[in-house]
């Protein structure tokens, strides 16, 4: 019989939802995919793609925890939500820092897969 270990020198680091409560849905008015970063639209009561320096679309709100078409339910990430930030789309978390302190503020927190 052959030998059952396997040495690994690379780990998963795909892993998009650290941790966090389940999600909650709301319907998008633009397809999306896992990981964009959200803004609300308070005209409508839906979420759209977030777009910075936009005045209705500015405003990070909360991210998609998974592929949806326009006008269908895309399942949110919620308040107490750790995502992985590789993994976040829509954004440059490098320079738009603002994003990052909008999710703070709804309770989302964007961490590195270590």
């Amino acid at each position: 019989m052959g030998n059952l270990v396997v040495d690994k020198n690379t780990y998963d680091r795909e892993i998009f939802k650290i941790e966090g409560p389940l999600s909650k849905p709301f319907v998008s008015t633009e397809k999306v995919s896992r990981g964009q970063v959200l803004a609300y639209d308070t005209a409508t009561g839906k979420v759209v793609k977030y777009v910075k320096g936009d005045a209705n679309k500015g405003v990070a709100f909360t991210i998609a925890m998974e592929d949806a078409e326009a006008g269908a339910k895309v399942l949110v990430a919620l308040p107490g939500t750790i995502l992985n930030k590789d993994l976040i789309v829509g954004v440059t978390l490098t320079n738009d820092f603002g994003v990052i302190a909008d999710l703070f503020k709804s309770g989302i927190l964007l961490e590195e897969v270590k």
